[in-house]
């Protein structure tokens, strides 16, 4: 364990959280930038294949971005949509995908740095009350 995850005492700092979530079974997350638009894509590291709806939202005023079905095949990661925003806007977006009933997340902080200190703390305290203990 580093201590850039968890401090002296072993209370988790911010990484811990966003490498628990990166390191799900089944993930959704965004890609860079490539042909005008973000892929949107499936990962997923278990032998079954799995299927669910998924939500993106802009974190800073929860407007929808897109929206939708996704099958993610075993053992596999896969283009599942195209998320259109321009590489200057700078937001956070959360990703929110729904398997056998379970509710699941991830973030993308899109746009280029660098990005005002305290807009990003506004976005991260959002991001916090809406995935922390689900």
């Amino acid at each position: 364990m580093s201590d850039a995850v968890v401090d002296y005492f072993y209370r988790k700092k911010i990484a811990y959280d966003y490498i628990k979530r990166s390191q799900a079974p089944i993930i959704l997350m965004l890609d860079e930038m490539r042909d005008w638009h973000f892929p949107l894509i499936a990962s997923n590291d278990t032998l079954n294949d799995a299927s669910g709806e998924y939500e993106i939202t802009d974190i800073e005023n929860g407007k929808e971005i897109l929206k939708g079905e996704f099958v993610a095949k075993a053992n596999t990661s896969t283009e599942i949509a195209k998320v259109n925003l321009l590489y200057s806007t700078k937001k956070m977006l959360l990703i929110k995908w729904t398997i056998n009933g379970k509710e699941y997340y991830n973030h993308y902080l899109a746009g280029m740095p660098p990005f005002d200190s305290e807009t990003y703390k506004k976005w991260y305290k959002k991001l916090n009350e809406i995935t922390e203990r689900k």
